[in-house]
């Protein structure tokens, strides 16, 4: 991800199955899981993604970051 004056940002992705984001993280984004951290089911066939992109030192944001927030509709083969 490049900004308008091309510098790369960090991006931390996380990965939820509630909107609400807690505490329905998914331990590993690059695994398949039937079950969040704390062990309950996946409730539903959507995965709500949060990214936070960490800004370089130079640019100044009120909160240190940008949070974007997404959500992915799994649909089963």
């Amino acid at each position: 991800m490049k900004t308008s004056s091309q510098q790369t940002l960090q991006m931390k992705i996380y990965y939820y199955t509630s909107a609400t984001r807690s505490p329905g993280r998914l331990p590993d984004p690059t695994s398949y899981y039937n079950a969040d951290i704390n062990g309950n089911p996946i409730p539903n066939d959507i995965v709500y993604v949060q990214i936070n992109s960490i800004l370089p030192n130079n640019v100044f944001a009120p909160n240190g970051s940008c949070v974007r927030d997404a959500e992915i509709r799994i649909k089963w083969l």
